[in-house]
């Protein structure tokens, strides 16, 4: 009994402090539309997140720095990278040379990279047998990405392969720069209906929904970052490789296994040329044959029978008749 006693004078100082709060947002104009009141003035609920105040929000812009407001001393949000003000490109390569010496071309690509104002972001040495290879991964400005190639590729006595791409992120960082805006402005609003709400459960919800909207700014604009970051320095991947000695070159030129293997390919080729031949010959060839046969051996027969006949018939008569045949000797 005593503790009830002794707990509402702490409901009325609370209930006088809600009532004073509510009386000065009244007066400022700046009145929370999504907050229902039961009659004892303690009940808090969230029915709809209704449109920020532009006293509150601000004409933040699309890429602008805005900064989110902050809740037991944590900024939420992170921050914010600057305008779009043109195309964001994201520029990729790769590039394989040749080069005298390893050690020193790594070391001159490297300075060159860095008065460039880049820097090397990896790299990977190995040995092919005896002789090293290297491979380096450069972050190059995009404002010095064309000067910084021509560069590299003059370090290498050849330029064995070389490829690089070029992407377009400028819609992306856009859409990314539009719902960090909304999203800022939805914790803003959580904010100040937290700053209202009186019931534990009240805080309670509105903190489990403020935690999950400001997740959400943070994954979105670690994207923008990265987005950002790799339009601002291009990655180029690029290999040192020692030129073949010529021994090794001619050596390499001729491999006996595989010799064998494209003689044996062709042995087996051939086999399987046969073979089909046969096949065709024993299912195709065969029947023609058989009736060619049993059509053209009576025509034959007739040919020449018909040849005999012609041979032992009557011989014809002379057309001059018997007078004008010599006398017959006496």
């Amino acid at each position: 009994m005593r503790s009830q006693l002794s707990r509402r004078p702490q409901r009325l100082l609370l209930l006088a402090a809600v009532a004073a709060a509510l009386i000065v947002a009244a007066c400022a104009g700046a009145q929370v539309s999504n907050l229902q009141r039961t009659g004892d003035g303690g009940t808090v609920s969230i029915s709809e997140v209704p449109p920020i105040p532009a006293a509150t929000a601000g004409p933040a812009q699309v890429g602008s720095d805005v900064s989110a407001p902050q809740l037991g001393g944590n900024e939420a949000g992170g921050g914010a990278a600057g305008p779009v003000n043109g195309p964001m490109i994201v520029r990729t390569g790769t590039m394989d040379l040749q080069v005298a010496d390893v050690d020193r071309s790594i070391a001159d690509a490297t300075s060159v990279v860095t008065k460039a104002g880049g820097y090397v972001a990896g790299s990977q040495r190995s040995l092919d047998g005896d002789r090293p290879y290297a491979t380096l991964t450069f972050r190059i400005p995009a404002d010095r990405w064309d000067t910084t190639l021509a560069s590299l590729r003059a370090l290498g006595t050849k330029v064995l392969a070389e490829k690089t791409s070029a992407d377009e992120v400028t819609a992306q960082v856009v859409d990314l720069d539009a719902r960090l805006k909304n999203l800022r402005a939805t914790e803003a609003q959580l904010l100040g209906v937290m700053a209202q709400a009186v019931k534990i459960p009240d805080i309670l919800a509105v903190q489990s929904e403020l935690t999950t909207v400001q997740g959400e700014i943070e994954q979105l604009q670690a994207q923008r970052n990265n987005l950002a970051d790799q339009a601002a320095q291009g990655t180029l991947t690029t290999s040192f490789a020692l030129a073949p000695a010529p021994v090794q070159a001619v050596t390499s030129a001729w491999d006996p296994a595989s010799v064998v293997a494209d003689a044996t390919a062709a042995l087996v080729g051939m086999a399987q040329a046969v073979a089909s031949a046969g096949i065709w010959l024993g299912i195709v060839g065969l029947p023609i044959l058989l009736v060619g046969l049993l059509v053209l051996v009576p025509l034959l027969l007739i040919v020449r029978r018909l040849a005999r006949r012609g041979s032992t018939g009557t011989p014809p008569v002379d057309a001059a008749g018997p007078s004008e045949q010599a006398p017959t000797a006496a």
